[in-house]
């Protein structure tokens, strides 16, 4: 709310403490210039958990010659090591992890999921899509989560097309409502130019994020088109609402 009221000020912040995309999503939602992840900390972690020995090289070892309780420590250890092929981003992985997406411990499949999304290829993208649409409900937001990371790569691959797939297939997908507005938050942002139409579309939402989200998104547009659109819009809007979009023009 803080940064929100300073943003409407046009005072800059920065949100530090973020240690992932959907609290990053929303300190930006907030109005936030700048969000400060806890890199150390994470990287702490899993250093300290990190107690089995894998070969030089090889950050399939652990997982795929390895078969250990899933419990407690070596719960973790099973995770980290599963993961460690998304900081590789080696596409070799690919299949090996599609496997784990289905494995009877839910964070090992959530960080197969991780790993394919940080992976980020079009095949990659692909195979979480797919997992997307029957994952459990243990495993479901961590591999829409996982979804938003691949379509951030793909962007950052000049895949727009396929990015915005992604997006569209976490912003229709049943999910928490978190994850639909960091995906409709994206799919706009990939889709530049053409993504105004979404950006007004918000705008005439009856959840306030939503509206919120468009709102936001409607500030990086230039051109008359884009003043027009917000006039139009006030006839439809009113209260605080009214009040927001006559500070956007």
């Amino acid at each position: 709310r803080v940064v929100n009221e300073l943003w409407l000020a046009d005072i800059q912040t920065n949100c530090t403490l973020i240690f992932n995309s959907t609290q990053a999503f929303w300190a930006a939602n907030a109005g936030a210039t700048y969000v400060s992840p806890f890199l150390g900390r994470l990287a702490d972690y899993m250093y300290a958990n990190d107690h089995v020995e894998r070969p030089r090289g090889s950050s399939l070892y652990f997982m795929e010659e390895h078969k250990v309780p899933t419990d407690g420590q070596d719960r973790v250890a099973n995770t980290a090591y599963v993961a460690a092929d998304g900081d590789r981003k080696d596409a070799g992985a690919i299949d090996t992890l599609a496997k784990r997406l289905s494995d009877s411990d839910p964070a090992v499949a959530a960080a197969a999921a991780a790993a394919l999304g940080r992976i980020g290829t079009v095949r990659a993208a692909r195979i979480l899509n797919k997992t997307l649409e029957s994952a459990p409900a243990a495993t479901k937001a961590a591999v829409a989560d996982s979804c938003l990371a691949c379509a951030e790569g793909l962007l950052a691959q000049n895949n727009q097309k396929a990015a915005v797939a992604m997006y569209d297939a976490v912003r229709t997908a049943d999910l928490p409502k978190h994850l639909k507005l960091a995906a409709t938050y994206g799919a706009i942002r990939a889709l530049g130019d053409d993504g105004l139409d979404r950006a007004l579309e918000q705008l005439g939402a009856k959840d306030k994020d939503f509206f919120n989200v468009g709102l936001r998104m409607v500030r990086e547009f230039d051109g008359s088109d884009v003043t027009k659109a917000l006039l139009a819009s006030l006839k439809s809007v009113d209260g605080v609402r009214k009040i927001l979009v006559i500070c956007a023009l």
